[in-house]
């Protein structure tokens, strides 16, 4: 055997060794949607939107993750609706259901205590782009800029969210509210 072949060969053998040995993380992608009320009632700052306006008929976004253990590291939000007046969200991530106390479009409120257990992130997602069929906002983790925020670690198989408005948002009469949640996982 030459010696570049023998070299070659103890460098795949070293290769595959290693790469059967570390950890690659996957990407995954979770998505969940709703339709707020058929009306354009106009919402404040920290406005709830729901697709209910009764509280006890709220219900808020789930995601579910692939894996042993997850990390949210991208958000994508859009809307069916092409009006860009004052469209600032926020979501806000649970790791336990989230009770809200109040219907779409009054003072979010929630019966689920802000803990580091339950209450895992509030990142505001600032104005959103229009699009050709509707518009969208996208925020992810790390680096530098405006869209940024720090990445999420998910502690079960699933995680909730509910939606706020930060500023006096004129919304579509049924728009479609539609989040991606993308993540790393083991």
């Amino acid at each position: 055997m030459k010696m570049k072949d023998w070299c070659i060969g103890l460098l795949a053998g070293t290769f595959l060794l290693l790469s059967s040995s570390m950890a690659v993380a996957k990407v995954g992608v979770t998505s969940d949607s709703f339709t707020r009320l058929a009306n354009s009632t106009d919402y404040a700052d920290n406005d709830l939107i729901a697709n209910h306006e009764t509280a006890a008929s709220v219900v808020p976004l789930v995601f579910k993750f692939n894996g042993n253990g997850a990390k949210i590291i991208g958000i994508r939000i859009e809307k069916s609706g092409t009006g860009l007046t004052n469209d600032d969200f926020t979501i806000n991530i649970y790791g336990s259901l989230p009770v809200p106390t109040v219907g779409d479009n009054a003072a979010l409120l929630t019966t689920t205590v802000p803990t580091v257990a339950n209450k895992l992130a509030t990142i505001i997602t600032g104005v959103m782009v229009a699009g050709s069929a509707g518009a969208y906002q996208v925020k992810t983790a790390g680096g530098a800029g405006d869209n940024l925020f720090d990445p999420i670690p998910v502690a079960g198989k699933r995680v909730w969210a509910l939606l706020e408005a930060n500023a006096a948002y004129d919304p579509g009469s049924a728009e479609v509210f539609t989040v991606y949640l993308y993540y790393e996982y083991d």
